[in-house]
């Protein structure tokens, strides 16, 4: 199973995110440093990029430019709605990645794993029917799924989004992807049974 099959969508070369991204944030602002996406200010900053939705089946996926290994945190989200913050999302921070259900705006983990991530990396998540699974690439390395949890709770259509929770310029995000996914992988994938890590 390949991942991702649908393109970049923003490599923010420019210096603000513009028109086609939307913030949904509840104590920060997201903005661009350096062509990568940053929290503006300390704090949490959520932004959907609204071009056009996606899905139901569909997949999101970015570069950690920046790591701060000092408790960060930020997330890829999918079937998003970006006013009632509802939707799921792939969290990871210095130790933790966990794929789970956003309820306005209230994370809820429906899998984890211990995992270290650092600057380099490429973090992904996707969704195919009832079965949420997050992917991880290494600086240098290969996608391979690490997560994966079912959840029914948001079946829809909807955004794909960012997540940044820090202090100001110390994570950023860069080549962020996403679209559809075919509905013939979304056949196959919605086999699989339960919640799994992957090892």
């Amino acid at each position: 199973m390949s991942f991702p099959v649908t393109p970049v969508l923003d490599y923010f070369a420019r210096t603000s995110l513009g028109p086609q991204w939307t913030t949904a944030t509840s104590n920060g602002d997201l903005t661009i440093s350096s062509e990568a996406v940053t929290g503006a200010v300390a704090g949490n900053g959520r932004a959907t990029f609204n071009p056009q939705t996606f899905g139901p089946g569909c997949e999101v996926f970015a570069t950690l430019a920046t790591w701060n290994p000092t408790s960060p945190l930020a997330a890829l989200g999918a079937r998003f709605n970006g006013i009632t913050r509802n939707g799921y999302e792939f969290r990871f921070t210095d130790a933790v990645v966990a794929v789970g259900r956003v309820d306005t705006g209230t994370f809820t983990t429906l899998q984890s794993l211990s995992m270290a991530v650092a600057a380099g990396d490429s973090m992904g998540l996707r969704v195919a029917g009832v079965v949420l699974t997050g992917w991880h690439k290494p600086s240098g390395g290969s996608w391979r799924p690490v997560v994966s949890a079912v959840d029914s709770t948001y079946t829809g259509a909807g955004a794909i989004s960012i997540f940044i929770s820090q202090v100001a310029g110390q994570i950023r995000i860069d080549d962020f992807g996403g679209g559809d996914w075919p509905p013939a992988y979304q056949q196959a994938a919605t086999t699989l049974a339960g919640a799994r890590t992957y090892t």
